[in-house]
């Protein structure tokens, strides 16, 4: 377009000057493109865009090429039928058109395509749009228990496979993220293999008795001696509470082997054992560490005002192994006696995964705020985050998209006035190129054609004014913040969707601009009023007869004609979108074509006998033709709007028998 409208070449002059002038933007962006600068290899990347170019225009080609056998096959074997559409052709010849009117009247262009690339330098130099994530905060209640400082809980969903299961990895970035300012503890789960005769659970066994839990949990130091004390197990109330004599015990214990288990009074009771009695799980023997009372850990709540404890696998489609789909309920945490604590590292090693992460904080409120921001935006991790320890307040984060928009309240007034004026400048051209309109029309240009013409005119306005300006607009963007006019928060988004949807609205608005003059310069080619075809008499009762517009000088053309419809009635136009041919018989000695036809909408069962009859007229000495309808069955009101749709039809069929050759209509003739 640039070369066509600026330099206007012809010969090989023409492919020098095309390619110069891609080089030229080429070479401009390179300069000024940031993706440019990224990119480590420039010009394999050029190389490809030109090769998707070519492909997709290889496979337009090959395409319209199937397009085109498919049509001469259709024209071979139903005959002419169809009539051609020139949209694709008067496309091809309206944009070089425009251009060469583009530069009959320079100053007119030079003004439109100054609009234009204002508006555009304006829309990327002096706006600027991105996005960027941010933190956000909603609250989740208040915390059942008593907390001395603030924590936070990690937790995806329910906590159940196969999406809610936090990897071995995201504990050590909460550890990252934490730091020195609190204790990171994460919990495994695990669930017991489905059987269909022992169901969902684990037989604990020793000497004097057994008992069935449902599932593990896997607990760090920090949470077990926590939960001793919370309690008030056997061994907290052995060394009168003191929270640094249980990590020692736990620590010198530990290094003797991690074969340790704690159950609850109810389930030692159960099985009748005591601390240090052992206890048989999946062949496994484990001591038993610390008997924790039942009565005192079913106030032991997590932050989310729920048991620390796994799932209910029964509410679990997953793992109750039931029809895949939503829970009926949401799954809630098993009670603390289905459950039996082993240490984190043992369930770990026997195939737990880790279904939750508590980070107990030793820092002030506002610290722990900061905390809480930094992990999720660094890994997106929904947590309940306990804020204020004496109030109890609870909150959950999220990460929100947000959008940061400056100068953008003067885009909507840029391109109302841009599109005026492009309209105002197109209407002027209707005016102006009166004297061409009316030369194309009398070679061919249909009014659709002249509408075309125009709409093309202000794209090639537009795409001009786009390439122009996005250049200009970023070399004054650069400038404007070099000098200080503009703060650095007005940079250009060069490479993002944002430019790319202002250069559309550009486009758009030019688009939406011509459509009133494409209209004005598609009447000047048809001025009538009535620009609808309209049947010429109306139905008598359920009976509808009209005279079509043709008549031939010989019986032999008449029945040439009948032929013609009787082949499109039998072939292509047998079913239509808007009427359907049920059955056909041709009687040459009557010269008439009669027609059983179901018309649209066929579920109301509207139908009709058609007759289309031949009469020589002695005044004329002429055959004219005749159209009858009667209605057969369906709503009479439906039958008159339904019935335009098959005469129209018909009505083309006539206009396509006018513009046969006379070898086509020979052909007919001797059917």
């Amino acid at each position: 377009l640039i070369e066509r409208l600026l330099i206007h070449r012809e010969g090989r002059d023409r492919f020098v000057a095309t390619i110069g002038v891609g080089v030229l933007i080429f070479a401009v962006l390179y300069v000024l493109h940031p993706a440019f600068q990224v990119m480590t290899n420039t010009i394999l990347s050029v190389m490809g865009s030109l090769l998707v170019f070519l492909i997709a225009l290889t496979f337009a080609v090959l395409l319209t090429e199937t397009g085109r056998v498919l049509e001469e096959t259709a024209l071979r074997m139903l005959g002419r039928h169809r009539i051609a559409r020139t949209e694709q052709s008067a496309m091809q010849i309206a944009i070089p058109l425009s251009i060469e009117l583009m530069r009959v009247r320079r100053m007119r262009t030079l003004l439109t395509l100054s609009i234009i690339t204002a508006i555009v330098i304006a829309l990327t130099s002096l706006t600027s749009a991105s996005y960027y994530s941010e933190v956000m905060y909603f609250s989740y209640g208040r915390y059942a228990a008593k907390a001395e400082e603030p924590a936070m809980l990690i937790k995806l969903g329910y906590g159940v496979p196969p999406f809610d299961i936090l990897h071995p990895e995201t504990v050590e970035l909460v550890e990252s993220v934490v730091g020195g300012y609190g204790t990171v503890a994460p919990r495994a789960w695990l669930y017991p293999v489905y059987s269909n005769r022992l169901g969902h659970n684990y037989d604990i066994v020793s000497i004097n008795g057994s008992y069935k839990a449902v599932a593990i949990l896997g607990l760090t130091r920090e949470e077990i001696v926590r939960l001793q004390l919370e309690s008030g197990s056997y061994l907290a109330s052995a060394v009168d509470f003191d929270e640094e004599e249980l990590r020692k015990i736990w620590d010198a214990r530990i290094l003797g082997g991690d074969k340790l288990v704690l159950l609850t009074s109810d389930q030692a009771e159960a099985l009748n054992v005591d601390v240090g009695d052992k206890v048989s799980i999946m062949g496994m023997d484990l001591e038993v560490y610390d008997i924790l009372p039942t009565v005192m850990m079913r106030q032991v709540y997590d932050i989310d005002n729920l048991y620390p404890t796994p799932a209910d696998p029964s509410g679990v489609s997953y793992l109750a192994i039931q029809i895949a789909g939503q829970p009926v309920f949401n799954p809630p945490p098993l009670d603390w006696n289905y459950v039996v604590i082993l240490p984190y590292n043992l369930v770990v090693k026997m195939g737990g995964y880790i279904g939750s992460i508590k980070v107990y904080l030793n820092c002030s409120q506002a610290k722990a705020s900061e905390i809480s921001y930094n992990l999720a935006f660094s890994s997106s991790l929904a947590a309940y985050i306990l804020k204020d320890p004496e109030r109890g307040d609870v909150v959950q984060n999220y990460i929100a998209r947000a959008f940061l928009l400056l100068g953008m309240e003067s885009i909507p007034l840029m391109l109302i006035l841009g599109a005026l004026n492009v309209m105002v400048a197109l209407l002027g051209s209707v005016k102006e190129r009166t004297r061409e309109i009316f030369i194309l029309a009398s070679i061919g240009l249909s009014p659709r054609g002249s509408a075309i013409l125009f709409v093309v005119e202000a794209v090639s306005y537009a795409l001009l004014a786009s390439v122009i300006g996005y250049v200009t607009g970023f070399l004054m963007n650069r400038a404007f913040m070099a000098w200080g006019v503009l703060p650095s928060t007005f940079s250009v988004n060069a490479a993002s969707l944002f430019i790319g949807l202002s250069l559309a609205a550009v486009i758009l608005s030019a688009i939406i601009a011509s459509i009133y003059p494409a209209l004005i310069s598609a009447r000047l080619i048809t001025p009538s009023l009535e620009r609808k075809w309209k049947p010429p008499t109306k139905p008598r009762g359920d009976v509808w007869e009209m005279l079509l517009p043709i008549s031939f000088p010989s019986g032999r053309e008449a029945r040439g004609f009948l032929n013609f419809l009787r082949e499109y009635y039998s072939g292509e136009g047998k079913m239509k979108p808007t009427f359907i041919v049920r059955s056909l018989e041709l009687d040459l000695e009557r010269m008439a074509l009669e027609l059983e036809v179901s018309l649209a909408p066929f579920e109301l069962n509207i139908s009709q006998h058609v007759e289309i009859a031949t009469r020589y007229v002695e005044l004329g000495r002429r055959w004219n033709v005749v159209l009858t309808m009667k209605r057969l069955s369906g709503v009479y009101s439906t039958w008159v709007t339904s019935s335009y749709n098959f005469v129209d039809d018909l009505r083309k069929q006539v206009l396509i028998w006018r513009a046969l050759t006379p070898q086509e209509h020979e052909k007919y003739i001797h059917a």
